[in-house]
C-alpha cells in the first residue's frame, strides 16, 4: 500500500509540477526547473492517498524573503496546482476515482 501511494504521490507531483514550469518559463526568465523530489515529510507521513508538498518560494532567497508573493502570484500558482491535480484525477481510470466527475 505504501509503495502505490508514494507511486501515485509522484506522479500527481509531476503532473503539477510539470504545469507550473510551463507557465512559469513563460512569465519569467531566470527560473529554474527544480524538478520533483522524493522525501519521507513529517507532514506527509501516514497519508493514505496521494500527497504532495508544494515549495512556491525560498527563504534564502534575498529577493524571495523581503516580502511575502502578491495575491495574484499566490493564486496563480495554487490554479496551476489545481489544474495539475485535475490533470492527475482525469488521469486515472474510472474505477480508481469512483464517479466522480473530473
Amino acid at each position: 500500500m505504501l509503495n502505490t501511494q508514494i507511486s501515485e504521490s509522484s506522479k500527481l507531483a509531476t503532473k503539477s509540477e510539470r504545469r507550473s514550469w510551463q507557465v512559469n518559463r513563460k512569465k519569467y526568465e531566470d527560473v529554474r526547473d527544480l524538478g520533483v523530489k522524493q522525501a519521507p515529510f513529517y507532514v506527509l507521513i501516514g497519508a493514505e492517498m496521494p500527497a504532495i508538498l508544494v515549495e512556491t518560494g525560498f527563504m534564502t532567497n534575498p529577493v524571495e524573503r523581503k516580502a511575502p508573493p502578491k495575491p495574484e502570484v499566490s493564486g496563480d500558482a495554487g490554479r496551476r496546482i489545481v489544474a495539475g491535480v485535475k490533470r492527475y484525477m482525469r488521469s486515472l481510470s474510472k474505477s480508481t476515482r469512483g464517479r466522480s466527475a473530473y
